[in-house]
This record gives structure tokens, C-alpha cells and sequence, in this order.
């Protein structure tokens, strides 16, 4: 079942036996962020947050952090996306930060387009992410204040 529907940007769940990644379900949202074992086994929805970008799972389990697509709801007209902060226990979320995203050149297609790709590092203390807020390629590094947790 599983394999046939729309799904994208797997990352391994903290065990190492599951993935989190964006999955097409039936419902008002086209995404929704889910939880399946590596076989495809024990699909089910993490959240009623609509799922989009580029999740990545904390260790805590809890919480995802994940971008999202320009022009993309909750993204924004102007080349800027949110870093989305959710807790799937509360079924919130928040802006954490609003980048630039649009290069100064997108090409046909989108072809060239930037995705901010938000990653952890090992401790889980920062985050890496691309951004182009004055219309070059940049990536970034910010440290996630322990108090969001």
C-alpha cells in the first residue's frame, strides 16, 4: 500500500528502524508528516500540522524541525520561507526564523531554485540550512536555544 502513494524526503527516526518524511494521505492536507517503519510496516500520521519541506526528527522523538516550499503555504510570496518548529505532542507549531530562499536566478522550471534543508548536527544543539537573503547561496549555521524543547 504504502509504497504506491506520494511521499518524500525520508529521514531516519532516532530507534534507526523508522523514517519521518512527508506522505501523501487522504484529508484536506496534500502532505501530512508520518512515521513508518523501514519495511513500510506501522504507517501513521505524527501530527494534524500539515507536512511540507524538508523534515528532520530532534533525538527527543518530539519534535520536527522542517522548512517548507516558496510560494508554498506556510511559505510566503516574497522568496521567504519559515523554519518550522513542530511538537507533535501538542499539535503546534512556530516560526522559528523567516529566510530568503530565491536566488537571483531561477532558470525555467524552477530548475535552480533553493530549498533551505534544514539538518541537525551530531549534538543536536545546532542546525544547518541554506538561504540566499540577498540573492546568493549561502548556508547557515544557528544554535537552537535548549528552552524550545
Amino acid at each position: 500500500y504504502w509504497y504506491k502513494q506520494v511521499g518524500n524526503h525520508p529521514c531516519w527516526w532516532v530507534d534507526g528502524e523508522h523514517i519521518t518524511m512527508n506522505f501523501g494521505l487522504p484529508g484536506p492536507n496534500r502532505y501530512t508528516l508520518v512515521r513508518l517503519r523501514y519495511d513500510g510496516e506501522g504507517l501513521a500520521p505524527l501530527t494534524s500540522v500539515p507536512g511540507t519541506g524538508h523534515p528532520t526528527l530532534h533525538r527527543d522523538g518530539r519534535h520536527i524541525l522542517t522548512d517548507t516550499y516558496q510560494g508554498e503555504l506556510p511559505g510566503y510570496e516574497d522568496g521567504t520561507v519559515p523554519l518550522r518548529w513542530i511538537d507533535t505532542t501538542t499539535n503546534s507549531e512556530r516560526t522559528l526564523v523567516r529566510i530568503g530562499c530565491r536566488p537571483a536566478y531561477m532558470a525555467p522550471g524552477y530548475a535552480l531554485r533553493l530549498d533551505a534543508h534544514p539538518a541537525w548536527d551530531r549534538t543536536y544543539t545546532r542546525v544547518a540550512f541554506n538561504a540566499c537573503p540577498d540573492g546568493t547561496r549561502q548556508v547557515f549555521v544557528a544554535d537552537i536555544p535548549p528552552e524550545l524543547f
